[in-house]
């Protein structure tokens, strides 16, 4: 039986995000992915209405006392006192929760730019090695590498902001075993994985649409005005420009994908 997922997703109750709950319903209806998580930031996911997906995960994209990012699935948003890595960690596991590791060496929110990695190396169950939109990131070897060194599950996932970039990457697994995601992932109950990744993303790296392009541009002379308004102003601003100018050109569209194993993968990086 092979598994589709991608872990990391958002909607626009994040507040960098685009994407509608009404655009991810309709893109799981497609049932292009079986098991698919929402994981917005310091906040508890909306789950989509009834959809084709196999599994829909609730999670959520914690962000700690020095903002790297450490990803909770099958969890609620809390609001800790303590904030550290640990502190975050110790919730999610105490919760039945996975602990994902999401691009670990981007600029500002990559965990392993702040710590030691290895001191996390009995804590984490999936590690991003690909990221939809840090997939140009150098590191992306030293990941690769660490997931190989420590028996860590290496994943893509899209971190979709708009609908354009919903199955941007993606992974996909084989198995025998009739046990929910979860279980899979807890119990090591999962072979070598295959990587997905959108040929345009992968030709092009990160070269981003004319309308990202456009939504980049309005937003940098947002921001700048933005440093003396609210932030609900400026989410307001963004937000108008979106769906004014921006959305229908940021639709999500089926594409030509290219597939890497893992150990293809590691030829290309390593």
């Amino acid at each position: 039986m092979k598994i589709r997922f991608d872990l990391h997703n958002h909607t626009i109750s994040s507040f960098d995000a685009y994407t509608s709950h009404k655009k991810i319903s309709e893109f799981l209806d497609e049932g292009d992915i079986e098991v698919f998580a929402i994981t917005e930031h310091d906040k508890t996911c909306v789950p989509p209405s009834n959809t084709r997906a196999k599994e829909f995960i609730r999670g959520c994209e914690f962000t700690e006392e020095k903002g790297a990012h450490i990803i909770g699935l099958y969890v609620d948003y809390k609001d800790l006192p303590d904030k550290s890595p640990r502190s975050i960690i110790n919730y999610i596991k105490s919760n039945n929760g996975l602990v994902c590791i999401p691009h670990p060496y981007k600029k500002d929110s990559g965990l392993f730019n702040f710590y030691d990695k290895d001191l996390f190396i009995n804590d984490i169950d999936l590690l991003e090695v690909l990221n939809g939109g840090n997939i140009d990131n150098p590191k992306i070897s030293e990941a690769i590498l660490f997931c190989s060194r420590n028996n860590i599950f290496p994943i893509a996932s899209s971190d979709s902001h708009m609908p354009n970039q919903l199955r941007m990457c993606y992974t996909e697994i084989e198995t025998n075993q009739n046990s929910t995601f979860r279980k899979l992932v807890q119990n090591r109950e999962i072979n070598s994985p295959n990587f997905y990744v959108a040929q345009n993303l992968y030709e092009k790296i990160v070269k981003k649409t004319s309308a990202e392009t456009k939504i980049k541009k309005t937003q940098i002379i947002k921001s700048f005005i933005g440093k003396f308004l609210p932030f609900k102003v400026k989410r307001g601003i963004r937000l108008l420009n979106y769906y004014l100018f921006v959305s229908k050109d940021l639709s999500y569209k089926r594409t030509k994908f290219i597939k890497m194993s893992f150990d293809e993968l590691k030829e290309k990086y390593i």
